[in-house]
């Protein structure tokens, strides 16, 4: 399922290079909760997303209650866990609440904890340019000002634009 979507956000990129919307070398993704999931899935394809920002984002499907028949042998490739190898070297920036039954606490730091032992074994000199920041909320919802917290990160992550 997630192919596709990758497929199609790679045509969408690459018509906004070619056409001079955006610059290739300051790609972001972000998504809140299965979007969380799905911006993951984009930068784990696609080299030009260089940060990645997630508010309560699915990480593990089987978490879900939709996703409660199937077998952990068949969810495994698409947990974001997998993913971990492949976005070594991106600006990760997560939050979640602290007891998110949804999409489970537990399972979104055991996620980050994974991209950060990815990006150790690579580079153990350089800390992980990845945050992870847990906070109280009610139930499957943002934490106080996650998407100011996340727009802070993109702009410090961000090159700034060269005038002509």
């Amino acid at each position: 399922p997630v192919k596709p979507f990758t497929d199609r956000c790679r045509d969408v990129l690459d018509w906004l290079v070619r056409n001079t919307y955006t610059d290739p070398t300051q790609v972001a993704a972000g998504g809140t909760s299965r979007g969380g999931f799905c911006a993951l899935h984009l930068a784990a394809a696609e080299p030009r997303v260089r940060t990645v920002v997630c508010v309560s984002p699915v990480t593990d499907l089987r978490a879900l209650k939709e996703f409660k028949g199937v077998t952990a042998e068949r969810a495994r490739p698409y947990d974001a866990a997998a993913l971990s190898a492949r976005l070594v070297g991106r600006h990760i920036w997560v939050s979640i609440g602290n007891s998110d039954q949804r999409v489970s606490t537990d399972s979104c730091v055991a996620t980050v904890r994974n991209f950060v032992q990815a990006a150790g074994k690579v580079s153990a000199r350089t800390p992980a340019p990845i945050e992870l920041i847990v906070g109280p909320s009610l139930g499957h919802s943002a934490i106080d000002n996650a998407y100011g917290l996340a727009a802070d990160f993109v702009l410090k992550h961000s090159r700034p634009v060269k005038q002509p």
